[in-house]
């Protein structure tokens, strides 16, 4: 049987994505878990998992491939374990697909001016009058920042709805790629805003993109358009969203924000004409993590190679690095 480890310094994460089928898995597969982390082949890690230096890589000797069971790998990813020929795979494709409905539904939501007419809450009424205002879908020009496992996942699904175009902007996709997608390449990140009515924020929280939409880049988008972050709350200066947003001329529709979960009420929450989500994109899903990754673990020592969110070295760098290790490059 091979042996698995399980690496976190969060024991609240055990629980959230532990599940009966785990144990199923590893019996289908002939893995076990051990103890023993000096004779694991694959290493299971999640959010809370120490970074791989080579203190931790030479505790695991046997060690073949590492599956991280959420999204980023920056938190655990080193230049040491690409040295070591270590595969490196997250499940950021089953992430993608749970944060990707949230960002449909958030299309809709602004898309139709919900806020502006529904009735949510006991005591509000309906606006029968104030549905008429909202721009129809296909006239709608989808922006979105980033072309990564979100963005390709959310791009499937809003198809459907057969949009006027969908812009991307990423510093990687080929015309070519984004052209079997369906979408077209923006040459720059000011021609995406100028020519978007719904911006979606789905790049990496990189150095690079550290407050790049800020007061001067949030002119540039047309009045009366969307903002949708679904990604980090460090690409936005929320500061100068909460100024836009105030006067009337955007509106927005956000998972995350600086700091959270917010300790305090944050002014955008005083807006009518913004909607906010606890950081809660990504929440389904998560007892499937585990199991899916001992799949590809599967895969790998059956002889298969190119296995789904794998991670090269390269790709890393363009990865989310969290806030508080995060510096303006």
């Amino acid at each position: 049987m091979i042996p698995v480890y399980y690496l976190t310094n969060d024991p609240g994460r055990r629980e959230m994505l532990w599940s009966g089928k785990i144990d199923e898995t590893l019996k289908r597969y002939n893995f076990r878990l051990t103890d023993d982390i000096e004779e694991t082949q694959a290493l299971i890690t999640t959010w809370g998992a120490p970074l791989l230096t080579e203190e931790w890589l030479s505790k695991m000797p046997h060690l073949q491939i590492v599956g991280h069971a959420a999204g980023s790998v920056r938190p655990i990813a080193t230049p040491e374990l690409f040295q070591r020929n270590i595969t490196l795979f997250s499940a950021n494709p089953l992430l993608a697909e749970t944060v990707s409905e949230w960002a449909v539904l958030a299309t809709l939501m602004l898309q139709r001016r919900v806020l502006d007419y529904s009735k949510f809450r006991a005591g509000e009424h309906a606006n029968w009058g104030g549905f008429q205002s909202f721009r129809d879908i296909h006239d709608t020009v989808i922006g979105i920042w980033g072309f990564g496992d979100i963005a390709k996942a959310y791009i499937k699904r809003i198809r459907a709805f057969e949009p006027a175009k969908i812009l991307v902007y990423s510093g990687h996709a080929s015309n070519e790629e984004l052209a079997s997608y369906g979408a077209v390449k923006a040459n720059s990140f000011e021609e995406l805003l100028e020519n978007c009515d719904q911006l979606h924020c789905l790049t990496g929280q990189t150095p690079q993109n550290l407050g790049m939409l800020n007061a001067e880049k949030l002119r540039l988008l047309r009045d009366g358009a969307e903002i949708v972050n679904c990604g980090r709350p460090g690409l936005i200066d929320y500061d100068a969203l909460f100024n836009e947003c105030k006067s009337g001329r955007l509106t927005a529709m956000l998972d995350v924000l600086p700091g959270d979960p917010a300790k305090e009420p944050v002014p955008l929450e005083n807006l009518p004409n913004v909607i906010i989500t606890p950081h809660c994109a990504g929440a389904s899903g998560r007892k499937r993590y585990i199991p899916w990754i001992l799949e590809q673990f599967n895969r790998f020592f059956s002889g298969e190679k190119d296995l789904p969110g794998l991670v090269t070295a390269e790709r890393t760098l363009t990865m989310t690095i969290e806030t508080p290790n995060l510096k303006k490059g």
